[in-house]
């Protein structure tokens, strides 16, 4: 078997990212080369599965078809594009180039240590009566709160400059969105390209566009709606079902889950990041009251699940690899626990959307983009709330499908027309 075999064999069919592969085998980069310059960006990618899977006599593996159909719709979702407004992609790119110059010439150079924001030389340009009043985190720290919310009550230059900074940051995918003349964006999507089995997307593209911007950019035809629905609350949905426990499933199935670990003084925000950093075993310091109480909840609640993401820890460290559905991970005595726990659930969640897109494309919904827990949807506005109805029964039966004993939540998180939006 030659080393392009190998690789490709390990990348495409066994589930495995090329992280996973030794070094001297990391060079999956120079196949993408051999593609014709006006071929499909990913006609390489198909033609290496099936030659592979042909020549090394893998073709009876049980999911090669429905890896090979992923990659076609992978395709096809390339090429029926995303409908987008140039002229606003434009006119933003123009005005963040502008407000960018504007930050670097007014932000105090000695703001900085090492591209990050130094507290104390920040404490030191602050007037008194400004860093009185400027909200402070919790913890021993007592650093000063940077997050918009924050920034937007302090009246004082620097908390605008950092405003600033903090939307030239997040608009900065708006200058590489490409956009043909028909004013179609084609998001290039690699499938099967993470460790956990999920896609990845390449350059600049619509799946890594902040949510602010969307209603702006999608702009679809008239008589077309863009509907955007997801899974909702999915890693704990997933992680319950695991570990079956029937507890916590009725509980995810009550509405949101996460407003039942909500403590007084607990955006839900920093909820969900408690509740998925503990799922996933990540060390974590409860300090405050509010965190202790959390904390208690998360012991009371998760008993089960931790049995349950211990258990499949274990076994993966004891036979140096993970299983989950149709995928495998190598372990090692150095993987971190983190990730260990947090693969199979990951990857469980890219199965199910991957499912559910089958779904959608048998039932002729055409998916014109996938996001972590989302599709997207260009469904005629005739049309309407039949269609939504259909996707959110396929998608709910995706689940199904693959967890056996629980149909995740799904909801529809904006509908996009044009000059019109309701997002959720």
């Amino acid at each position: 078997m030659s080393v392009a075999s190998i690789i490709e064999a390990n990348y495409l069919i066994n589930g495995n990212s090329t992280l996973e592969l030794p070094p001297n085998l990391k060079v999956i980069g120079f196949l993408a080369k051999s593609a014709l310059k006006f071929v499909n960006p990913e006609q390489w990618r198909l033609d290496a599965i099936e030659r592979h899977l042909k020549n090394n006599k893998l073709d009876n593996m049980s999911c090669w078809q429905e890896r090979l159909m992923y990659a076609l719709h992978c395709q096809e979702r390339y090429k029926r594009g995303i409908p987008v407004d140039k002229a606003y992609l434009t006119a933003e790119s123009n005005r963040l180039k502008v407000l960018e110059q504007s930050v670097r010439s007014n932000m105090p150079a000695e703001l900085f240590n090492k591209g990050k924001i130094d507290q104390l030389a920040l404490k030191r340009i602050l007037p008194l009566p400004i860093l009185r009043n400027w909200p402070v985190h919790c913890d021993r720290n007592r650093g000063l709160c940077l997050d918009n919310k924050s920034l937007k009550q302090i009246d004082h230059d620097i908390a605008r400059l950092l405003l600033a900074q903090k939307e030239v940051y997040s608009g900065r995918i708006i200058k590489g969105i490409s956009v043909k003349s028909n004013e179609l964006h084609h998001a290039r999507t690699l499938p099967y390209a993470l460790t956990t089995g999920r896609d990845n997307h390449t350059g600049s593209c619509i799946p890594f566009l902040p949510k602010k911007y969307r209603e702006h950019v999608f702009n679809p035809k008239a008589g077309e709606t863009l509907v955007l629905i997801d899974y909702e609350q999915q890693e704990p949905g997933i992680a319950a079902s695991f570990a079956n426990d029937q507890r916590l499933i009725n509980l995810y199935l009550s509405g949101d889950i996460y407003a039942n670990f909500a403590a007084d003084g607990m955006a839900r925000k920093q909820v969900k990041r408690q509740v998925l950093a503990h799922l996933y075993g990540q060390d974590k310091a409860f300090k405050t009251k509010a965190e202790q109480e959390v904390f208690a909840c998360f012991n009371h609640y998760f008993n089960k699940v931790n049995d349950d993401l211990d258990r499949r820890a274990s076994l993966a460290y004891e036979h140096k690899e993970m299983i989950c559905h149709d995928w495998r991970m190598s372990v090692s005595n150095h993987s971190r626990i983190l990730s260990v726990r947090n693969w199979p659930i990951q990857t469980t969640g890219g199965v199910i959307l991957r499912k559910a897109c089958q779904l959608l494309d048998e039932a002729k919904l055409p998916v014109i983009a996938a996001f972590h827990d989302a599709v997207l949807l260009k469904i005629p506005t005739s049309k309407l709330n039949e269609k939504i109805q259909l996707a959110t029964q396929l998608m709910e039966d995706a689940s199904l499908f693959i967890l056996q004993n629980l149909k995740l939540r799904v909801s529809v998180e904006a509908i996009y027309q044009r000059g019109k939006t309701n997002d959720k």
